[in-house]
């Protein structure tokens, strides 16, 4: 089932191209990744699908009441700085009438290596890392039809890394989409179902993940492989940046 149907969507701020003539769409349960190198247009893309920004031109299509949840790239804008992390984590399944879910709060926190003192802290006492991993927590059990983790990777180290990403297939495989924005390649491979290679706004190349790491038709995503250092044995068939 087809949640979100983008066509020919672009982003210009004062003439300046962000995105542009992007064509894809996110199925139910599906996990997609956007990889590109920074100023690719990958975070400007997911905000304009949720909303957060507005398309200069181009449409987003959504199911009807879509439930979507983002996770930052920047964890300290999840949080209000008012509230202990237990509440911030609380208050939204109030709203999405999810309160039992509460019920998994520590579940989660054991899985990705938090302490539960956290929950009685405010913002300015956890570490990024620690912000992050419970603002992941608070979009899982919120049961979104739609979960955009923007570089959310990026403060883990790689026992928490690999966690997270069991985590979010556990859940795809019960339906929830995943939107996964990245630029260490490193973390797709047995994760996505699809990648969307972004170069400066534009899509080059769109696939499954295997087509994608094992036989790239572009140079830009030959070079981006080459550049992550991910196939280390193959380094030569690939042109370097």
């Amino acid at each position: 089932m087809k949640l979100i149907q983008c066509d020919n969507c672009s982003k210009f701020f004062d003439g300046i191209c962000a995105f542009e003539a992007i064509d894809f769409s996110i199925n139910r349960g599906e996990i997609i990744s956007l990889i590109g190198e920074s100023g690719s247009g990958k975070s400007t893309i997911a905000e304009c699908i949720s909303g957060i920004k507005n398309l200069t031109t181009g449409k987003v299509t959504k199911i009807a009441n879509l439930k979507m949840q983002y996770i930052f790239q920047n964890p300290g804008r999840s949080f209000n700085p008012k509230w202990q992390m237990g509440k911030s984590l609380l208050e939204p399944l109030k709203l999405s009438k999810k309160l039992e879910n509460s019920t998994q709060i520590d579940v989660y926190l054991d899985k990705l290596k938090l302490d539960k003192q956290l929950l009685t802290q405010y913002p300015h006492e956890c570490s990024g890392g620690q912000k992050q991993r419970l603002a992941i927590i608070r979009a899982i059990l919120c049961e979104p039809d739609l979960i955009i983790a923007d570089e959310v990777t990026s403060g883990l180290d790689s026992e928490n890394e690999q966690e997270l990403l069991k985590i979010f297939k556990e859940i795809s495989l019960s339906g929830v989409a995943i939107l996964f924005i990245t630029h260490n390649i490193k973390t797709i491979e047995n994760f996505s179902d699809q990648v969307i290679v972004l170069k400066q706004g534009k899509i080059v190349e769109k696939a499954i993940t295997k087509t994608i790491l094992d036989a790239p038709k572009q140079d830009y995503t030959q070079k981006l492989l080459a550049a992550s250092h991910y196939f280390t044995s193959r380094r030569k068939e690939f042109v370097r940046i």
